[in-house]
């Protein structure tokens, strides 16, 4: 599996807004070529500022069979958004001058099919929540982060009912009553 991280661990300070604006066609040409074909797996933008992080969460996300693009600041996040089709967001509550629900909704303008969760350390004492963040879900930083986030992105990638769609078990039992 290829690794496609927008910086390697402990070069964090490099400008990758930049970098990615110089190498912003042959950084699409890449996405195009090893994430856009048939059959491909899901691809998941994860974005925090913390080097070692990010490489931790990347590393257990690859092992379950994802695509995985890290991003190391705002700009590079939405280059990525630019260049490929993301199915999930993982991103931290606060990147490089953007906070909170702000940056939610601007993801969510970029990338409107992607199902977005925040990580956070402040969970608890920001009093995080799907409503007032925007998020599609929420993780707390810490001890039961990994099983609670490989749940949470399984979870954002199944299918999303259509509106009006009912269940195949609520169709059944309805069935059965004569409804």
């Amino acid at each position: 599996m290829k690794n496609l991280s927008c910086f390697e661990a402990g070069c964090a300070s490099v400008d990758v807004a930049r970098m990615g604006l110089l190498f912003k066609p042959k950084l699409r040409r890449m996405l195009k070529t090893t994430l856009m074909g048939e059959g491909e797996s899901k691809i998941i933008l994860l974005v925090d500022e913390s080097a070692a992080g990010c490489a931790a969460r990347q590393t257990l996300l690859e092992e379950e069979g994802y695509q995985v693009l890290t991003a190391c600041n705002a700009s590079a996040a939405l280059e990525f958004l630019q260049a490929a089709k993301v199915d999930v967001i993982l991103t931290d509550y606060r990147v490089s001058g953007h906070s909170g629900a702000e940056w939610i909704a601007e993801l969510r303008a970029r990338a409107p099919q992607a199902r977005v969760a925040v990580l956070s350390g402040l969970v608890t004492i920001l009093g995080l929540t799907e409503q007032n963040t925007g998020a599609d879900a929420v993780i707390a930083k810490g001890g039961h982060e990994v099983p609670q986030m490989l749940r949470v992105v399984r979870r954002l990638l199944e299918p999303v009912p259509r509106k009006g769609a009912r269940s195949h078990g609520l169709q059944r039992a309805q069935a059965r009553s004569g409804e």
